[in-house]
């Protein structure tokens, strides 16, 4: 076998991969988030079985702290949306009543983001494979392109060490 036939080979086992990535398992050290995670969960587990996908996202927007769920069917578009489109950086999971929470943030800087999310959540040792989350690269094939349809998100916001307000909003 020469060189080209093995790189041909092993381009073609890499093709038939699933795109996805390991993610860190993570558990709510605040009560209060514990609480409204639960409910949300409560709220939409039948959409859940049916394959829609929640994900947890801290958000900054104007210096003021917002826990926002969303949902999606399917997981790619998890991907396409928060990590594509917005820039979001994926933190790990949530396990949940058989559920995975995808955990997400819009602040680029660790430091910052570490600082003011690390009294409401904590790693854990395990970690999930999970297929369909990917960082793609911009190309012809998506310059330009959008995701069609809606999401639907529910924001927290998080001040003066409490949970304020819900706003549940299609966008």
């Amino acid at each position: 076998m020469d060189s080209t036939t093995i790189f041909s080979l092993y381009n073609i086992s890499k093709d038939k991969q699933k795109e996805g990535l390991q993610l860190t398992e993570f558990e709510i050290t605040y009560s209060p988030l514990d609480s409204v995670t639960n409910d949300i969960i409560k709220i939409a587990i039948d959409k859940i079985k049916e394959g829609t996908v929640v994900a947890l996202s801290f958000e900054e927007i104007n210096d003021t702290l917002h826990f926002v769920y969303s949902f999606f069917h399917p997981m790619h578009e998890l991907s396409h949306e928060y990590v594509f489109h917005r820039n979001y950086r994926i933190l790990g999971y949530l396990e949940r009543k058989d559920c995975k929470i995808v955990v997400l943030t819009n602040m680029n800087k660790f430091l910052d983001m570490y600082s003011k999310i690390e009294k409401l959540i904590r790693p854990l040792d395990k970690t999930c494979y999970f297929d369909d989350i990917y960082y793609k690269p911009i190309d012809k094939s998506n310059w330009g392109v959008y995701l069609d349809g809606w999401v639907l998100r529910c924001h927290y916001k998080y001040y003066d060490g409490k949970i304020h307000e819900s706003d549940t909003r299609i966008e």
